[in-house]
């Protein structure tokens, strides 16, 4: 059993406290979906605790509950989290206007996980028309939906990059970049540009590739750009303590290392 430690929950309207966790099963780690990552945004107070409920026993610990968009927003890039948990107001026939609002709020990239109190055979279509992964059920079979839970996580996951012998963590879905634990300062196109090199090791890309690359997520640069985002890529790199990552290839272009 879970310690009944008080579980703190900062809203943005609300401090919630909420006891009783003692209640929930013990997990070991591989019952534990550390892969997925979400922020839990609580729209309705009353799910708050059989939601936390539901989602331990699936193995989900979130990293944080907030009850609105701005801190929700917040707490993602903060804490890198690469899915959010919505919990809408139960039987709105609006549902559908939160799911648009929160995944226009995070992009395409993250996972987004809707959680019902009631039966999903009418909304579960609309719901995942407006933007989202999963619409999981509090009174569904636990097995499928942690399955289906396993499923999401997989594919978040192939949005990490960790090169080989470097303290470097990319998640291309919450567009951050840690170094050494700390986190990168890096707009939208530096991210895609470090995460571009990364992908693609000793491998010498041109200012056209980058422009490419760029071009195909909605970013477009001139060519001549690319060796002024790439000065402020290594200066950002060199202020957190690694110089040197970025090599210059006469008339060519940029690479990373490899070792």
């Amino acid at each position: 059993m879970i310690l009944a430690l008080p579980h703190v929950v900062w809203g943005a309207r609300k401090l919630w406290v909420l006891w009783g966790l003692s209640t929930l099963p013990a997990r070991s780690a591989e019952h534990t979906l550390n892969q997925f990552r979400p922020v839990l945004l609580d729209l309705d107070a009353d799910l708050t605790r059989d939601g936390l409920r539901h989602l331990y026993a699936l193995g989900v610990e979130p990293l944080r509950i907030v009850d609105g968009l701005s801190p929700c927003s917040v707490s993602v890039r903060r804490l890198s989290a690469n899915a959010v948990v919505l919990v809408p107001p139960p039987g709105s026939v609006d549902a559908h206007h939160p799911v648009l609002a929160v995944r226009a709020l995070i992009g395409p990239d993250l996972g987004l996980c809707i959680l019902l109190r009631e039966s999903l055979a009418e909304r579960e279509a609309d719901l995942l028309a407006g933007g989202a992964d999963i619409v999981l059920s509090l009174d569904g079979e636990p097995i499928r939906q942690r399955a289906r839970l396993a499923a999401l996580a997989r594919r978040l996951q192939e949005s990490i990059v960790t090169p080989a012998g470097e303290d470097l963590y990319l998640d291309s879905r919450a567009r951050q970049a840690f170094l050494e634990g700390r986190p990168l300062p890096l707009t939208d196109r530096l991210f895609w540009m470090l995460e571009f090199m990364v992908r693609h090791p000793a491998q010498a890309l041109t200012p056209e590739d980058f422009r490419a690359m760029l071009a195909a997520k909605g970013i477009h640069i001139q060519a001549l750009s690319t060796s002024s985002l790439i000065h402020r890529l290594r200066r950002i790199l060199e202020n957190h303590g690694a110089p040197d990552r970025i090599r210059s290839v006469h008339k060519r272009g940029y690479q990373w290392p490899v070792g």
